[in-house]
């Protein structure tokens, strides 16, 4: 079995979008988690990258995965309010 090597994500490039995201969604916390996404090919060519979405970890890529319909929802709203800070007035 061949191993694959997938760069890990940094911070230190992202505060300002952390920023953003907390103020969005009201939660300040920085969870770190051990599982690959392409997010650490975007940190390492200089492109600031956070990986969030609807759900828990917990329920997600496994059989029978799901998320919650009241995490949909508060996925819109999220987006909307992103979509709100990105309008110029």
């Amino acid at each position: 079995m061949q191993e694959e090597s997938v760069p890990a994500m940094t911070d230190s490039d992202s505060a300002e979008l952390q920023s953003l995201i907390a103020a969005l969604t009201g939660d300040n916390e920085r969870h770190k988690v051990a599982y690959a996404t392409e997010g650490g090919q975007f940190t390492n060519s200089g492109i600031p990258t956070i990986i969030c979405g609807p759900g828990s970890i917990e329920q997600a890529h496994k059989a029978d995965e799901y998320v919650k319909l009241s995490e949909i929802t508060r996925c819109d709203g999220f987006l909307q309010k992103l979509l709100d800070s990105c309008m110029v007035n």
